[in-house]
C-alpha cells in the first residue's frame, strides 16, 4: 500500500486533515465577511504556514526514508512529490533535499520549523549552511554554529542570513583566520558554480520582438541591474517627460566633466510616464544594446559597482569583501575584478581622494557619492527600499544654516522622502547606527 492510501485509510490523520481545511474554510469566510487590518493575524497565519511547512516536509522525509515511489513506478521521491503536489520537478526536488537535511544535519532548525519561528527558506539556508560546515567540528561546536543561525534567521532577511551563513564556522569559535579562509572557500565555490551555471537562451518571434531567458552570476545581474535602475530613476522619467535636453547629474557631480550624455526625449518613447516599471526597464535594455561598444569588446563594462575591500586583501589575503548589491565575493573574485572589470574598490587602508569639501562646495561631489554607496544600499528612510541610485543627498543640517558639504551632514533619500523633509505637514527624527543614518517621519497632529 502506497503512504498516500495509507493516509487516507488511517482515521487519526484524515480526521485531523478534515478538520484542518474545515477551519481554514472557516478562517477565509470570516476574513471576507468581517476584513481585518491586524498585523497579529498576518504573523499567526504566517506562523501557521511554516508549521504547515514542517509537517509537509515530514511527511516528504518519511516517504524518502520508505521509497514511496517505488510502489507507483516513480525513479525517485521527488519525482513521487511532483506527481503527488503538481509542484514543478524542480520544486520537488528542492523540498526532498530540505526534508532530507532537516533531518540529517539540522535537527534543532527542523524544531523551530515545526514551532513556526523560522520560514523554510530560512530553514533552508541554515540546513544548507550546516551541510558545508569543514569536516572535523564537534558535536558541540556543531550545535553553537546552529544556536548562531537560527538566533540570526529570527531577525534578518532570507539575503542577509546567506551573508551571515558564510561566515557562521565563528560561532565555534575559531581563530579569525580559519573563519575568514573557510569564508573565502565557500565564497569561491558558489562564484565558480555560478559562472558554470551561466546560460542564455534567445528565442525569435515572427512580430520582431525576441524573449529570452538568462542564468548570471548574482554580481554580473547587479551590475546589470544597476545601470537600469539609474536609467529608469523618477529624476530621469521627469527630463524625459519634459522632452528637453538635460543634464542629467549636474546638480549632484557639481557640474563635472564625468557627467553622463544629455537625455533627451525620442519620439518612441512619448509614452514613457505611462509604462509599468517592466517596460522602462525593458527599454532600458533595448537603450543599453543599443549603444554597446564594438570596437573594444575586450574593454572595461560601463557599470560601476562599489566593493569595499582592505588593501591586504588586493595583495593575496583571504578575508572576502562586501558588495555595495547586498553579498559578499571572495578575495580572488575581488582581485580580478580589480584588473578587469568596472568596479570601484573602496580600499581601506589605502589612500583615497578628499571627501569633505566643508563649505567651498554645495553639491556633494561623485567620489562623495561614491563613499555614500559603500554605507548605504537604498533611501535612508527606515521602510525605503529605493535604491540609492535614485537617491538626492540631503545636507540633514541645511546649507542655507551654515551646513557643511562633509560626509558627517550627508543623507541619501529618494525624491518622494527628500520632498517630505520639506512639507509642513511632517517633522523627521535622525537615528545614527555607526555611519548609517536611518530618517523617520511622522505626521504632525
Amino acid at each position: 500500500m502506497s503512504i498516500a492510501a495509507g493516509l487516507e485509510t488511517r482515521g487519526s490523520i484524515a480526521s485531523d486533515l478534515a478538520a484542518l481545511h474545515a477551519s481554514i474554510d472557516a478562517l477565509a469566510e470570516r476574513v471576507d465577511r468581517e476584513g481585518t487590518g491586524e498585523g497579529a493575524h498576518l504573523k499567526s497565519v504566517e506562523r501557521a504556514a511554516r508549521r504547515l511547512d514542517s509537517v509537509k516536509l515530514a511527511i516528504i522525509a518519511q516517504a524518502d526514508r520508505a521509497r514511496a515511489g517505488d510502489g507507483e513506478g516513480h525513479a525517485s521521491t521527488s519525482t513521487w512529490v511532483d506527481h503527488m503536489t503538481r509542484s514543478g520537478g524542480r520544486r520537488a526536488a528542492a523540498q526532498v533535499l530540505l526534508a532530507t537535511s532537516l533531518e540529517e544535519s539540522a535537527p534543532a532548525t527542523r524544531t523551530a520549523l515545526a514551532e513556526g519561528e523560522v520560514s523554510s527558506e530560512a530553514a533552508g539556508i541554515i540546513a544548507s549552511a550546516m551541510e558545508r560546515l569543514p569536516d572535523g567540528l564537534t558535536d558541540t561546536e556543531r550545535g553553537a554554529v546552529e544556536a548562531a543561525l537560527l538566533r540570526d534567521a529570527r531577525t534578518l532577511e532570507p539575503a542577509r542570513l546567506r551573508r551571515s551563513a558564510t561566515r557562521a564556522l565563528a560561532a565555534a569559535e575559531r581563530s579569525a583566520a580559519e573563519v575568514d579562509a573557510d569564508q573565502d572557500r565557500l565564497l569561491a565555490t558558489s562564484e565558480t558554480r555560478a559562472y558554470a551555471a551561466a546560460r542564455l537562451t534567445m528565442i525569435d518571434h515572427p512580430d520582431g520582438t525576441t524573449t529570452g531567458q538568462f542564468t548570471v552570476p548574482t554580481l554580473a545581474a547587479q551590475m546589470l541591474k544597476k545601470v537600469l535602475d539609474a536609467m529608469v530613476s523618477p529624476r530621469r522619467d521627469h527630463l524625459r517627460a519634459n522632452s528637453g535636453t538635460h543634464d542629467v547629474d549636474s546638480a549632484d557631480s557639481g557640474g563635472s566633466a564625468s557627467a553622463p550624455a544629455p537625455v533627451s526625449l525620442s519620439e518612441r518613447d512619448r509614452d514613457w510616464a505611462d509604462l509599468d516599471w517592466a517596460q522602462k526597464r525593458g527599454r532600458a535594455l533595448v537603450e543599453i544594446l543599443e549603444h554597446l561598444p564594438t570596437d573594444q569588446l575586450s574593454s572595461r563594462t560601463a557599470a560601476t559597482l562599489i566593493v569595499t575591500t582592505e588593501l591586504d586583501t588586493l595583495r593575496g589575503g583571504l578575508r572576502a569583501a562586501g558588495c555595495e548589491a547586498g553579498f559578499d565575493l571572495s578575495a580572488g573574485e575581488v582581485r580580478r575584478l580589480a584588473c578587469t572589470s568596472g568596479i570601484v574598490p573602496a580600499v581601506l587602508g589605502g589612500e583615497s581622494v578628499p571627501l569633505d569639501l566643508g563649505r567651498r562646495r554645495r553639491h556633494f561631489s561623485e567620489q562623495q557619492r561614491t563613499a555614500l554607496a559603500v554605507i548605504y544600499e537604498t533611501c535612508a528612510e527606515e521602510h525605503c527600499g529605493r535604491p540609492f541610485s535614485w537617491c538626492e543627498i540631503h545636507h540633514d543640517h541645511a546649507w542655507e544654516a551654515g551646513g557643511l558639504t562633509t560626509l558627517d551632514n550627508a543623507i541619501p533619500l529618494c525624491g518622494f522622502h527628500h520632498r517630505l523633509i520639506d512639507d509642513a505637514r511632517y517633522r523627521h527624527t535622525v537615528t545614527t547606527h555607526g555611519r548609517e543614518r536611518t530618517v523617520h517621519f511622522t505626521r504632525r497632529t
